[in-house]
């Protein structure tokens, strides 16, 4: 599933995560490896896209700290490398674990390419 600006047919609330969003986000759950001062845990994502990843973790990731990350495509071997900032986290739905924002604040340019490039070819 896609998403872009606003739920089909509704206008995003203006301040809201929706209006905000600059890259589309694909719907689709990808191994990630997070690492911060706390260590490396391995994550999946809830969605991904060019300036962002939407991940699922039992514990709480700090909002306003930095990550590195990998992300792995499909069956890629060669993982997308970012830099990331945690912008937000809440309780999810299923109260067991938690839902983690993090912003890509530093990718290298053949990285953002593939996952740009990932997020279009599966988007259909």
């Amino acid at each position: 599933m896609l998403e872009k600006h606003g739920k089909a047919g509704k206008a995003p609330l203006e301040g809201s995560i929706e209006e905000r969003r600059k890259h589309v986000r694909l719907t689709r759950s990808v191994p990630v490896r997070v690492v911060d001062l706390d260590g490396e845990i391995e994550l999946l994502s809830a969605d991904v896209g060019g300036g962002g990843v939407r991940l699922f973790s039992k514990e709480p990731l700090k909002a306003r700290h930095s990550v590195s990350m990998k992300i792995f495509l499909d069956d890629s071997k060669v993982p997308v490398v970012a830099k990331g900032t945690v912008v937000w986290e809440r309780k999810a739905v299923s109260k067991d674990r938690y839902e983690v924002g993090v912003h890509l604040v530093n990718m290298g340019t053949d990285d953002r390419r593939r996952l740009v490039e990932f997020v279009r070819q599966n988007s259909g």
